[in-house]
């Protein structure tokens, strides 16, 4: 068999395989004749341009893809990274699209696994709407019957955790005696020095005295006339005569202030309560009262060593608190909360599943695409880095450099590879 007859027999081979893959593809996907026929036709004769690039982010390795996006919910990959430059951030492009590359804007993607790339991928906006949905549902027909089957055990924890976090806080309070005798000792001195003596002069003072000196010197003038002068008197010198007797000047006080002084006192009553009421009030709406002691405040709360230690005494009296845990587990773990909590189950349970439903899948309708994008990304450690193509807007001169700029924003996989394609969602 000469060469000529060899080159026969291997295009036969090759048109053979090409029309079995077409039948095949044809019967197990959407795939067209004429979309295979173009496929087949670009890669054998219209290969792929080597375009060099500029990568911004400086992440992109050899075989990150290239999406451009073709309608509202389907992308197409049309191009890859083909190799890296030896200078840093230099990498060249296989482009696969019929428009050159200088007409598109090019922004790349990565995406670190963290927790809110997760939730973004996994409940995209009209996804977490059907579950608020439903949730709000379920609330709305058992909620209130939830929350009364669960109330005993939230009142059993509590007052049973009350002794215990007292202690706590005690034992907290005593082990860090030093520090808040410091703090206070710091705070007395700068507070009360510096803020409360002035503001007491120059506001609270005359505050109070506008409003009780009447009624004092009322009080006063009573007293006086009631006062016996002579009868103190004679008193105060026989206590210092060697007379038998002793104490009379007390006798005569005490005489005084339970005939005399409490009588007056009771007659006043009402004044002095109107006179207290009208002195806090003035107080209260005193600008510079209010300003000064919310400053106060303020600069207590934003201490560093006032809120290091109180999360200190919050931690170890809340968090790091072993007693307290024995008392929760041992509310949350009896037999009457295991009952409860059945109960509550038996009514949450449905709803539970229909969220798994959509966030993971059925074995009816297979993985849900966007947890499939989570295992690829999370499990297998793929689809991490891509790049987006959009058509430029704005017109550049034909010799302006190629950039692949970093996305500031997070999206997810554009492409989602399942087994099933019907399953799939759009973005």
């Amino acid at each position: 068999m000469n060469r000529s007859t060899n080159f026969y027999v291997g295009l036969a081979g090759w048109a053979i395989a090409s029309v079995g893959a077409v039948i095949g593809l044809s019967r197990g996907s959407d795939l067209s004749l004429a979309e295979f026929a173009q496929t087949t036709v670009q890669t054998l004769f219209d290969p792929a341009v080597n375009v060099e690039i500029k990568d911004e982010s400086s992440r992109l390795r050899v075989g990150d893809p290239v999406f451009l996006q073709t309608s509202f919910d389907h992308w197409t990959q049309v191009g890859s990274v083909q190799k890296l430059g030896s200078e840093p951030g230099s990498i060249s492009l296989a482009w696969y699209d019929d428009q050159a590359a200088s007409g598109f804007d090019f922004s790349s993607h990565f995406q670190s696994g963290r927790l809110d790339e997760v939730i973004q991928t996994m409940l995209p906006a009209q996804q977490r709407d059907r579950i608020s949905a439903k949730v709000s549902l379920l609330m709305k027909q058992h909620g209130e019957e939830m929350a009364e089957s669960i109330l005993p055990l939230l009142k059993t924890s509590l007052r049973q955790s009350m002794p215990v976090i007292e202690l706590a806080i005690q034992e907290s309070a005593a082990r860090h005696r030093g520090e808040i005798d410091d703090l206070a000792n710091r705070w007395n001195e700068e507070v009360v020095r510096e803020t409360l003596i002035p503001l007491a002069r120059e506001e609270i003072l005359p505050i109070v005295r506008k409003h009780a000196q009447p009624v004092v010197e009322d009080m006063g003038r009573e007293l006086w006339d009631r006062a016996s002068l002579w009868r103190f008197g004679w008193r105060a010198v026989y206590d210092k005569s060697p007379l038998p007797k002793q104490d009379l000047v007390q006798d005569e006080w005490d005489r005084f202030v339970q005939e005399e002084a409490l009588p007056v006192l009771e007659s006043h009553t009402d004044e002095l309560v109107d006179t207290v009421q009208k002195t806090v009030q003035g107080i209260a709406r005193n600008s510079r009262v209010r300003s000064e002691l919310g400053n106060v405040a303020s600069e207590l709360s934003s201490d560093p060593a006032a809120k290091q230690l109180l999360a200190t005494i919050l931690r170890e009296t809340l968090i790091d608190n072993d007693s307290l845990r024995d008392v929760w587990q041992s509310v949350w773990t009896s037999d009457e909360a295991k009952q409860i909590l059945d109960r509550v189950g038996d009514r949450v349970e449905p709803m539970v599943r229909e969220i798994g439903d959509e966030l993971f899948g059925t074995p009816e309708t297979g993985i849900n695409a966007n947890f499939a994008r989570v295992l690829r990304q999370q499990i297998l450690g793929k689809d991490r880095r891509f790049v987006i193509a959009r058509p430029r807007q704005t017109r550049q001169p034909a010799d302006s450099p190629i950039v692949i700029r970093r996305s500031k924003a997070s999206m997810p996989y554009p492409v989602v590879y399942l087994a099933n394609p019907d399953s799939a969602e759009p973005l």
